[in-house]
């Protein structure tokens, strides 16, 4: 159970905060001179960057974090270094960056899980403070979350998995990838949803997770994305049955919704660019406006598009709004649902 001090400490993540620019108060109180641009007298950025993600090798932050690292290079002419740092759902590199100094030469690349489900499934155990931790730079990109299964399995649906599951001596072994919605939440849910209940087998990332699919050792999964499952699906290996999203997906127009047969199933698949809390305002356009070049150029959405990924539009003010929003829906789901991390 969470204590009092951490429901109300989750409360207060969801209130908007209003921020007065330091430069407003300078001006009030010394008269009309303006206060001076850091950026101004300092060149960002000068050295090289470190981009963190939270999550194993070659998944979808890892796609991204790349094509960032390949694209700030070339724009600010610097080299740009990629460190994976998983664990406990991406709390383990989030927290390195929530206490880097804020002068955006340390960023997370992770997924917006992290920020609005954590803190409700954690608790006290978050080794940051959400949202509030974190300078929102860029919603990057947002991806199907699919409903696979082993192609050995005799299920062609939903509904079929569902009747095998209820019918069958044994119950089905569901992988759960380490991390928000294709984990703990994403599993009970279904289970909840389906009425029937599954072996748990855990793992640590959405690659093991399809690895252990295609090889036979668990029968079905939830995963960001179709990039890890994409060579078993073309080797008919993994059978992809439903997206777990309000509307169908334009990159999986045929795949239909696991809400058909499972009212309101929707789970959140979208990844960020977030720099620490206090990060100069400048700093974070620089940056969203850069991160924005990244995914339009033409090969770049070509290549996003191969792996599943959609690119993501909007501004920093819209991805903070997207934030607070769902960590509200989130952890009312959670809490309402007594879902347990992993």
């Amino acid at each position: 159970m969470l204590s009092a001090l951490t429901q109300a400490h989750i409360r207060s993540l969801v209130s908007a905060v209003r921020y007065v620019p330091s430069s407003f108060l300078l001006a009030v109180l010394a008269g009309p001179a303006p206060a001076a641009d850091p950026l101004q007298t300092i060149a960002y950025p000068d050295r090289p960057i470190r981009l963190v993600v939270p999550y194993p090798s070659e998944g979808v932050a890892d796609t991204l974090g790349t094509l960032l690292a390949r694209h700030f290079e070339m724009a600010f002419n610097i080299r740009v270094f990629i460190e994976n740092r998983p664990g406990q759902g991406g709390n383990v590199g989030a927290a390195v960056v929530a206490r880097a100094a804020p002068d955006g030469y340390t960023l997370l690349v992770g997924a917006v899980a992290t920020h609005v489900e954590n803190p409700a499934l954690y608790g006290d155990r978050m080794p940051f403070q959400g949202v509030d931790d974190f300078a929102p730079i860029a919603l990057l990109a947002q991806v199907p979350v699919v409903l696979a299964v082993r192609t050995s399995l005799p299920v062609q649906s939903v509904k079929e998995l569902i009747a095998l599951a209820k019918e069958g001596p044994q119950p089905l072994k569901f992988a759960s990838p380490a991390g928000g919605a294709i984990g703990a939440i994403g599993r009970a849910l279904f289970s909840r949803g389906a009425g029937v209940d599954f072996l748990n087998v855990p793992y640590p990332g959405s690659v093991a997770a399809a690895y252990a699919l295609a090889s036979g050792a668990v029968d079905v999964t939830l995963i960001n994305g179709t990039r890890a499952l994409d060579s078993y699906v073309r080797t008919e290996r993994v059978r992809i049955i439903g997206v777990a999203a309000r509307e169908r997906s334009k990159l999986l127009p045929d795949v239909p919704l696991v809400t058909d047969t499972i009212a309101d199933f929707s789970l959140i698949g979208a990844f960020g660019l977030f720099a620490p809390k206090g990060t100069h305002r400048e700093i974070v356009q620089r940056l969203h406006r850069s991160a924005r070049a990244a995914l339009v150029a033409p090969a770049a959405a070509k290549q996003l598009a191969e792996h599943g990924i959609e690119p993501a539009t909007g501004s920093t003010a819209d991805f903070e709004l997207l934030l607070r929003q769902e960590l509200v829906t989130r952890t009312k789901l959670i809490l309402d649902a007594g879902i347990q991390p992993e």
